[in-house]
């Protein structure tokens, strides 16, 4: 396998990922709504899920160290120098950037469903 290749696998696993976790907020978004829970709230309850930040810190950490794991015994990276590339990719901004881009994700499904149901109701 090709850098290349790899590279584009790891990028679709982490795709693939990140369509299942917006399919499961919309999921409990329908179902919210459903039972008549405020946008608002469920907004909030997602935000809070300790569940839903652990399940995608563990993915990206096992992710990371495939993918460095992998490069190191190809060797592409220097072993004396991995406490440097981890120090790069976790640190607060990226948390952050995925923490923004699960929020944007998780609203932009809720404005959708939203808009279904206000489809319907106004016939």
């Amino acid at each position: 396998m090709t850098d290349e290749e790899f590279t584009t696998a790891i990028n679709s696993e982490i795709e693939d990922t990140r369509y299942s976790i917006v399919a499961r907020f919309t999921e409990l978004v329908k179902q919210k709504i459903e039972n008549e829970i405020s946008v608002s709230s469920l907004t909030a309850i997602v935000e809070e899920s300790g569940t839903i930040r652990r399940m995608i810190r563990e993915y990206f950490e096992k992710s990371v160290a495939t993918e460095i794991g992998n490069r190191l015994r190809c060797g592409i990276y220097d072993g004396l120098k991995m406490d440097d590339v981890f120090e790069s990719v976790w640190n607060e901004q990226f948390d952050r950037a995925i923490q923004d881009r699960i929020r944007q994700k998780v609203h932009s499904a809720i404005d959708t469903v939203v808009a279904e149901r206000l489809k319907k109701i106004n016939g």
